[in-house]
């Protein structure tokens, strides 16, 4: 029986709306972030990508990340191949985060098409 409610266990069903959504109707910077993460951690990349682009880019850059600095760890230095944190980093991911909720309002304005439902 538990094993039953785990796995019918959908996160997308227990989200409460998005305050400025609410209000405004338009969609904010962080508008379709949870739904992203919920569907990166069911498998479903494509879709987790088109809700918040950013999210599925996270997850890969932290995983070669993790991966780079444990080889460089792990050999003691002698291979060096640990990812080096820029801030163009950080400026790449608020120039994504800012095109996102840009292109979701756009399209929701001038088109009526709403990209979160």
């Amino acid at each position: 029986m538990i094993q039953h409610q785990l796995t019918d266990f959908h996160p997308l069903s227990h989200m409460y709306p998005c305050l400025l959504h609410s209000l405004t109707g338009c969609y904010c910077p962080g508008c379709g972030g949870t739904r992203a993460v919920a569907y990166l951690l069911t498998g479903k990349w494509l879709r987790s990508f088109w809700y918040y682009p950013l999210v599925p880019a996270v997850f890969v850059w932290y995983a070669v990340f993790m991966v780079t600095y444990t080889i460089e760890k792990l050999t003691h230095g002698k291979i060096s191949v640990g990812v080096r944190y820029h801030d163009a980093w950080l400026w790449a991911a608020i120039v994504v985060i800012a095109a996102n909720c840009a292109v979701k309002n756009l399209a929701l304005i001038f088109a009526g098409y709403a990209m979160i439902p």
